[in-house]
């Protein structure tokens, strides 16, 4: 779709094209439902989701950058990158690193760990005791990371590494880094980036929501720090992958009212100051026309702005934020294609999956539907979100044949593109022979989420296929949440309404 900013877009153009989606949803709806119970009749087996969120926290393990804690669970990483340091020789060890490389960059990781915080605000139910305790490290050590890069009222360091670089060795992070001093980049007044310091405000706003009762102290320090960045991202506005070159090869950012929109209504969670709400609405009515967003296909690192809505509509009950996730939603299950196995599929060109987009849609549909419980409102759509959820989370486990997580269920991905899996014990010095190689990875990369296949269902499991096998934070991220939402269904209520047709659009 093209860009709300057109100028030569009128109300009356607009009318058109939403009476256009309006027929097309209509003509999709039967056919989506039926489709919806057709794929999971024939699908219907056991998944044991609580089990997949800890295989899940064990790819974030795999993923630590700095000194390793003492009760590190993955044997063959050790310590790296404990020599990255801010322009002032301060540390900035720790955090984690994007994919399967060497680099962190702070608007995914950001992104990333607000939607981990989210899953476990919304569906704590959904996790058990020990989970909630593994969980809760695990952020810590994002956020932890994300303290040491704020280093002013005005400054954050928004990547360490470089992908240009790094990308040409094919080693252990633990031999890539081996006595690297790394510099982070830095974004300030003169250069801003409100997209990542927004994005990272989010974050830590929301671990101050996980951490409120847990650790109030540190709740109290990730909000006013959260204040502090979203002042900074909302005083100078600007897009961080223009001052760092290399964020702009390989995370190029779009948007940032999108951020800057997510990390107030996070701060309104956080400390209950109803301005942050007009300030939330500010940014994402700047950004959307009659309550859709017309230039995104999806939830990523790149945009929140779907999200935010969820979130804004539960606090002020606006149509226009329901319509801007009914309408995200309802593309995702009556126009998008489908797979022949049944996976909603974004085609984004040049061999990109869609995996992490449909698990960070799966998790918006179910706490949409939850809050559409909540609120009494017609229970059919409410279903019709969580079946298409479950559905999509179902293929994700191997309902199409295969497993795209890594250590679950048939016929799972052995050769996922990551440097620290790929590479043999450390007695073996690892190179590029190491990429190429057709052997499956020593190192099993447990819980990570894949790229996954193509539009015909076709996955090659080749670790120089990066785009089908690649792995990431964000990956992750979210689908962890959507996991726990579908356990804490199946440990109540169940799905047998996805089985009988109750209540289609």
């Amino acid at each position: 779709m093209a860009d709300t900013n057109d100028g030569d877009r009128n109300s009356h153009t607009e009318g058109r094209k939403m009476g256009r989606w309006s027929r097309r949803v209509a003509l999709g709806a039967s056919f989506g439902a039926g489709w919806i119970i057709y794929f999971l009749l024939q699908h219907h087996t056991t998944y044991h989701y609580s089990n997949v969120m800890d295989l899940s926290f064990m790819f974030f393990d795999a993923n630590r950058s700095g000194y390793l804690p003492w009760n590190n669970r993955i044997y063959w990483r050790g310590n790296s990158g404990v020599q990255d340091k801010t322009r002032d020789w301060r540390p900035l060890d720790g955090g984690y690193y994007d994919a399967g490389d060497t680099t962190k960059y702070g608007l995914p990781l950001a992104v990333s760990f607000s939607f981990l915080s989210w899953g476990l605000v919304d569906f704590e139910k959904g996790y058990n005791w020990g989970q909630i305790q593994t969980a809760r490290g695990i952020i810590r050590w994002a956020t932890d990371y994300m303290i040491k890069c704020h280093t002013g009222e005005f400054e954050f360091y928004a990547q360490v590494g470089s992908g240009e670089e790094e990308h040409k060795r094919w080693a252990r992070p633990e031999d890539i880094l081996n006595h690297k001093t790394r510099i982070g980049n830095m974004v300030n007044k003169t250069n801003p980036g409100s997209d990542v310091v927004g994005a990272t405000a989010a974050a830590m706003a929301s671990a101050a929501v996980v951490f409120k009762y847990a650790d109030p102290s540190y709740a109290a320090e990730l909000t006013w720090r959260a204040q502090q960045l979203y002042n900074f991202g909302n005083t100078y506005q600007g897009f961080y992958s223009d001052q760092i070159p290399d964020a702009k090869e390989h995370y190029r950012s779009t948007h940032y009212k999108d951020d800057l929109g997510w990390a107030a209504i996070w701060l309104y969670r956080a400390t209950g100051q109803y301005w942050y709400v007009q300030e939330a609405k500010k940014h994402i009515d700047s950004t959307m026309y009659d309550g859709v967003f017309y230039h995104t296909l999806a939830v990523d690192w790149n945009f929140v702005g779907h999200p935010a809505c969820l979130l804004l509509y539960r606090v002020t009950r606006e149509q226009k934020y329901k319509r801007c996730v009914e309408t995200y939603m309802d593309r995702w299950i009556y126009e998008f294609p489908r797979t022949p196995k049944g996976l909603s599929y974004v085609d984004f060109g040049k061999g990109h999956t869609s995996l992490r987009n449909t698990a960070n849609t799966a998790l918006l549909a179910l706490a949409f539907a939850k809050d559409m419980r909540d609120l009494k409102q017609p229970m059919y759509k409410a279903w019709t979100y969580e079946c298409w959820a479950l559905s999509q989370m179902r293929y994700i486990l191997g309902s199409g044949g295969r497993s795209f997580v890594v250590g679950y269920g048939k016929n799972f991905p052995k050769k996922p593109h990551h440097r620290g899996a790929s590479c043999p014990t450390k007695a073996y010095n690892c190179d590029w022979w190491a990429f190429y190689t057709h052997h499956w990875n020593p190192n099993q990369l447990t819980g990570a989420l894949v790229g996954g296949p193509d539009k015909w269902d076709n996955f090659y499991d080749d670790r120089t296929n990066w785009q089908q096998s690649e792995v990431a934070l964000d990956f992750n991220a979210a689908f962890t949440g959507a996991l726990a939402r579908l356990n804490q269904m199946a440990n109540s209520e169940g799905f047998w309404r996805c089985y009988s047709g109750t209540g289609w659009l």
